[in-house]
């Protein structure tokens, strides 16, 4: 006598095997899917040969369902008592030895059910990822067009988009520097000798003032130092763009943008934004914010200083950078040039051995522990809004002349605000209560 189930199979689609249900695996879950799939499997084979049992029974063992589903005994008797708990099969132990029978309950209608439960629960969680997808739309665009709020105490007003252009343009036009203060570069190699200075006045702080000899003060007024402030390759915005050899470390082959990303210690197996291949650069991940990057459990490791490249590269991660500087159409957003030469002089930071700022020396230890206490606590991209902010706000307190060199200038407001940016946003709260 042959016990046929039919309507389930032209469901399932068997062949020699039965393929799991896509909807029933949303209904019971995976492996009660693919143990019952097995079980179905096992019941066409028997009813083949003729040796179901009456009522249309078959035995299985452990070992015989583990090999078929790749499941072990734990994972079957649970999936089991689930598979019977929904009505889908039954169980028991028959002769002697026992053994493990069972046998397919053939209700069409049940099935039909569970295969729409399996439905509705798959529209939900379509739903819930159109949601989320939503949401990030929403919090990038948020993110890319955020205004800064000007407290009551602050009488600054907000800088038409024309002047914003206008103040990283002038950046590259340097006209000479004040002498009051100075920031110098120690560079990045065994000579003590001071291979490049740069100096401008600098509202940045209270007290930034610094003393240089006669012969250094008129170095800073030769033509040619004016045109190329950044004539050391170590400290220029442009060193980024080329490879620099430091500490002696000498690359044979350059890293992958992965090998980078797994230097900075991306869990890449687990990084579920890596689906049918792997990202090759940045622009790859321009749909992947800030938090969906971990950013917060990574950091920039010394051993990028081998090569700015890797250094620019990480930092961009760090900011999300394709994320925030490009729109939906991949079109650049307007502050794209501000934070590209934000990014470039915090590498130069990294990559210079060490620079002097306000009279003390501070070395690039120093620099990279300060940028991973902000990786890891805060937002690379919010610092580097809130430094536009206060950028544009230092321009528009002065007057053309009294900022000469816009560039090093920059420089030097850009470490001063990364050391004390944390405690003015505090002060602002505070102010506000």
């Amino acid at each position: 006598m042959q016990y046929l189930i039919t309507p389930l199979l032209e469901v399932l689609n068997p062949t020699n095997t039965v393929s799991r249900n896509r909807l029933l695996s949303f209904a019971i879950g995976n492996v009660e899917a693919e143990i019952y799939n097995c079980l179905i499997a096992k019941h066409v084979y028997y009813n083949n040969l003729g040796k179901l049992t009456e009522g249309g029974w078959f035995y299985s063992t452990v070992k015989d369902l583990h090999l078929s589903s790749g499941y072990a005994e734990d994972a079957q008797k649970t999936a089991i008592r689930h598979l019977i708990k929904h009505g889908l099969i039954e169980s028991e132990l028959k002769g002697l030895p026992a053994k493990r029978y069972f046998r397919i309950v053939p209700d069409a209608d049940k099935f039909a059910s569970l295969l729409r439960l399996g439905e509705e629960a798959q529209e939900n969680i379509a739903m819930k990822y159109d949601e989320e997808l939503e949401k990030r739309k929403k919090r990038r665009y948020n993110r890319k067009h955020r205004l800064i709020e000007v407290t009551a105490f602050d009488s600054v007003q907000s800088v038409p988009g024309d002047e914003k252009s206008k103040v990283v343009t002038n950046l590259n036009s340097v006209s000479g520097a004040d002498e009051s203060d100075s920031a110098r570069l120690i560079g990045n190699s065994s000579d003590n000798s001071v291979s490049n200075s740069f100096s401008a006045e600098n509202a940045c702080s209270a007290d930034y003032g610094g003393t240089r000899s006669a012969d250094a003060r008129g170095k800073t007024k030769d033509n040619k130092n004016q045109s190329n402030c950044f004539s050391n390759h170590s400290f220029s915005p442009y060193a980024c763009d080329e490879k620099i050899l430091n500490d002696g470390m000498k690359t044979e082959s350059k890293l992958s943008f992965l090998e980078i990303l797994s230097a900075m210690r991306l869990d890449l197996d687990n990084w579920h934004y890596i689906y049918t291949r792997d990202p090759t650069s940045e622009r790859d991940l321009v749909f992947v914010d800030e938090e969906e990057r971990r950013t917060k459990t990574l950091h920039i490791p010394e051993s990028f200083r081998s090569d700015s490249s890797y250094v620019l590269t990480a930092l961009q991660y760090l900011s999300a950078y394709s994320n925030y500087v490009f729109d939906d159409d991949m079109k650049p957003m307007p502050n794209k040039n501000f934070i590209d030469i934000t990014l470039k002089m915090l590498t130069e930071f990294i990559m210079a051995d060490s620079f002097r700022f306000n009279g003390q020396i501070v070395r690039y230890t120093e620099v990279l522990d300060t940028l991973n206490s902000l990786i890891r606590e805060n937002s690379l991209y919010d610092f580097i809004l809130s430094f536009q902010y206060e950028w544009e706000k230092i321009l528009r307190e002065k007057t053309e002349s009294s900022i000469r060199n816009k560039a090093a200038y920059m420089k030097v407001c850009l470490w001063d605000w990364l050391k004390r940016w944390k405690i003015e946003e505090y002060n602002q709260l505070v102010g506000l209560v």
